[in-house]
């Protein structure tokens, strides 16, 4: 079962492409590819000058493979790229979701987007 495993994800990484070492899935990806397989992706706001974690979790029967975090979608974005970002992502301590640090200088609260992603065994 660990090579099933490890063959969706690199089918995943080669279909949706890898950015700084986070596998990246459109929706149309993550639906058709695999039976099992699911993103989970939400949305989050960080208030100037503050830090965040943030833990998506993989529904019930499902486990974590991977994830990771960026800086967008929603309606608030720091006017300076360098001002916002992701300090960390890694599988959480629960070993049921997927763990992202994020922060915000003081340019203006700022939406991000976290997404785990899932697969059954």
């Amino acid at each position: 079962m660990k090579h099933k495993v490890a063959a969706l994800l690199v089918a995943g990484s080669l279909a949706c492409g890898t950015v700084a070492g986070f596998a990246l899935a459109s929706g149309a990806a993550a639906q058709g590819s695999a039976v099992g397989y699911r993103v989970i992706t939400k949305t989050f706001i960080v208030s100037s000058g503050a830090t965040k974690v943030v833990d998506v979790k993989c529904p019930s029967g499902l486990v974590p493979v991977g994830g990771g975090a960026h800086v967008g979608v929603g309606g608030f974005v720091a006017p300076q790229p360098a001002a916002a970002g992701v300090n960390g992502s890694d599988i959480d301590m629960s070993h049921h979701g997927w763990a992202s640090g994020l922060f915000v200088g003081s340019e203006g609260r700022t939406s991000f987007t976290a997404s785990v992603v899932c697969a059954a065994l």
